[in-house]
């Protein structure tokens, strides 16, 4: 999750249409399926959208794996903008 915060606040640069090299493609690739798999565990963490009533322990690891990605974005953001000149 770490490498993909990273990617989605400093992208590689672009020359072109494509990334420089097929690592850094791989690692967009990455990224973007680490983002995707996040918004699938935020959408299964409402409980309107689907019910783990029967479910409790694997509700409480969803949760669980949405408090801790929201808590370690808030904490690069907020290192981010301590880096930032004012």
């Amino acid at each position: 999750m770490a490498e993909a915060e990273r990617l989605r606040t400093q992208p590689p640069s672009y020359t072109g249409d494509h990334l420089h090299s097929a690592e850094d493609q791989r690692q967009q690739q990455e990224a973007d399926i680490a983002h995707r798999m996040l918004g699938l565990i935020t959408y299964a963490a409402t409980p309107r959208n689907i019910d783990l009533a029967d479910l409790p322990d694997l509700a409480d690891a969803i949760r669980d794996i949405v408090s801790d990605s929201q808590e370690a974005g808030n904490g690069r953001r907020r290192a981010a903008m301590q880096r930032r000149p004012g």
